[in-house]
C-alpha cells in the first residue's frame, strides 16, 4: 500500500506530543507501506530522523496562509506523481479563535485536494483544542480522533514507544513530586499559559499544605533556561509557597525524571475537545502514580476501570492537597495500583498499536469497505 502522510510543521524540537507520535508512527508504517512525507518546515529543516522514506518539505518560517496553500499545491502534484492508495492528514490541534479557522479550512482544503484526485484522504487528530468535532467530522469525513468522550466515531490511541520507557523499580520517595511541561519560547505569555492553563499555579497554591507534610517539588520546563523567566517563576514561588522546597530544571529528561519521582502531577485546568497528553502516557507506562484534574477530557483515563488514575476536583487546590497527601500515606496500595495500570495501559498505548489501527483504516478506505 502507498501512503502519503501530510504532516505540517514536523520539525525540531521534538517538543509537543504530535511531533513525538509522529516521529515514532512513521517508522513503522514505512516497515508496512511505501510512505511519502509531505510537511511544512520552518528554519531548522524537515524531519530528518527517517532515512530512506521519501518527503518534501513546503520551507516557510510560519505556519500561515502561504505555507498551507503552498502545501495543498504540493499535494496535488505527488499524488499525480505517486498515486498513493491514500493521503493520511495529521493537521494541527488548534480550534480556538482565528487559527481554530484557519485549521478548519486546511483540512477541508486537503480532503477537497485528494478527493478531487481520486484517492480517500484520511484525517486524524492527535488533539483539539476547542470547535465541534462532530461538526469537522460531517465536513471532513473520514476523521478518526484520540479516544475522548462523547465520541463514537473512528479512534486511533496516539501512542507512545513503551519500550523507551520501562518500568522503573524501586519506587522512590512517595513525596517528591513532579510537575512537567515543555514550553519553548522566551515569551511571559508562554510562562503565563503553563502557570495558568497548564495548571502550575494550581500546585504553587497548594503549596502550603504540602510543604507542611514534608513534600517537595520538581518543576521542569525547558524555557526556565532563559533568565527572565526563570525570575518570574522564583517570584511566584516566593510568594505563593515560601515553606515548599522546589527544584527548577530546564532540560527536561522524562524517563530520568519519572523515574527519580514519587508522583506525577497534571493539573490542566481547562477542558479540551480532546487531548490526551503524551506526558502522562509515558508516565503511566512507567508505573508512576500520576494525578489529574478530573476534567472530561480525561474520561478514557479516569473511567476505564484497568486505566483508573487518581484525580482531583480541577480549580480547588485544597482538593490537589488532599489527595497528593492520601497517595502518599498509601503508598504501597499507591504503586500497586500504578503498575497495575501500566501493564494494562502498554497493551493499548503502544505506538505499534497505533499503527494497527492506522493501517487497519487506511486498508478499509482504499477497499472502499469503510
Amino acid at each position: 500500500m502507498r501512503l502519503l502522510v501530510v504532516a505540517p510543521g514536523l520539525h525540531p524540537p521534538w517538543t509537543e506530543g504530535r511531533k513525538n507520535f509522529l516521529r515514532d508512527l512513521l517508522p513503522l508504517l514505512q516497515e508496512q507501506c511505501r510512505v511519502h512525507l509531505l510537511s511544512t518546515a520552518g528554519k531548522d529543516g524537515v524531519m530528518s530522523s527517517l532515512p530512506g522514506m521519501g518527503h518534501e518539505s513546503c520551507a516557510h518560517s510560519t505556519v500561515g496562509v502561504l505555507a498551507y496553500s503552498r502545501l495543498a499545491s504540493r499535494l496535488l502534484r505527488l499524488i499525480s506523481e505517486l498515486r498513493p492508495d491514500v493521503v493520511l492528514h495529521f493537521p494541527f490541534g488548534t480550534f480556538d479563535g482565528p487559527r481554530g479557522l484557519f485549521n478548519r479550512y486546511s483540512i477541508r482544503s486537503i480532503h477537497r485536494t485528494s478527493a478531487r484526485a481520486g484517492v480517500p484522504c484520511l484525517t486524524i487528530l492527535y488533539s483539539m483544542t476547542g470547535g465541534d468535532l462532530h461538526a469537522l467530522a460531517e465536513k471532513a469525513a473520514p476523521l478518526a480522533c484520540t479516544p475522548t468522550h462523547e465520541w463514537s466515531g473512528l479512534v486511533v490511541h496516539p501512542g507512545i514507544r513503551t519500550d523507551a520507557f520501562p518500568l522503573r523499580g524501586t519506587a522512590p520517595d512517595a513525596r517528591r513530586l513532579l510537575f512537567m511541561a515543555g514550553g519553548q519560547p522566551d515569551s511571559s505569555r508562554y510562562l503565563d499559559y503553563i502557570l495558568k492553563e497548564r495548571g502550575l499555579m494550581e500546585i504553587l497554591n497548594a503549596g502550603e499544605m504540602l510543604a507542611g507534610k514534608g513534600f517537595r517539588l520538581s518543576i521542569a520546563i525547558p524555557l526556565l533556561r532563559y533568565p527572565g523567566r526563570l525570575a518570574q517563576l522564583r517570584m511566584h514561588l516566593a510568594r505563593l509557597c515560601p515553606q515548599l522546597p522546589v527544584e527548577l530544571h530546564h532540560e527536561v529528561k522524562p524517563q530520568e525524571l519519572l523515574s527519580n519521582h514519587g508522583i506525577y502531577l497534571f493539573p490542566y485546568r481547562r477542558n479540551l475537545r480532546a487531548f490526551i497528553p503524551t506526558s502522562v502516557i509515558e508516565a503511566m507506562a512507567m508505573g508512576v502514580p500520576v494525578l489529574l484534574s478530573a476534567l472530561p477530557m480525561f474520561r478514557p483515563l479516569l473511567g476505564d476501570p484497568r486505566l483508573r488514575c487518581a484525580s482531583y476536583s480541577p480549580g480547588d487546590p485544597a482538593s490537589l492537597a488532599r489527595e497528593t497527601i492520601r497517595l502518599a500515606e498509601h503508598w504501597d496500595e499507591t504503586v500497586e495500583l500504578a503498575l497495575a495500570r501500566a501493564h494494562a495501559l502498554r497493551e493499548q498505548w503502544d505506538v505499534a498499536c497505533s499503527a494497527r489501527q492506522v493501517l487497519e483504516l487506511a486498508e478499509r478506505f482504499r477497499a472502499g469497505t469503510a
